[in-house]
């Protein structure tokens, strides 16, 4: 692992932490969208029940999304 990608997966970690114990029983999540080294996407699961944080890192990246990680 590159260390670009250990700063996109910390990046991920600290977005985790955003969803603190609301995510409970499921686990706190980030996401990020990369195209291009760049992030142009991010999200996190925000409550139990609520889309995951893979749904919002996409939904913010929009159209970014094509042909990224």
């Amino acid at each position: 692992m590159s260390s670009r990608d250990e700063a996109f997966m910390r990046r991920a970690l600290e977005l985790a932490a955003r969803g603190g114990t609301r995510t409970a029983p499921n686990p706190s999540v980030g996401a990020v969208v990369v195209k291009g080294g760049r992030i142009v996407g991010e999200g996190w699961n925000r409550e139990y029940g609520g889309p995951h944080a893979e749904v919002y890192a996409l939904r913010a990246a929009g159209k970014r999304a094509k042909g990224a990680t």
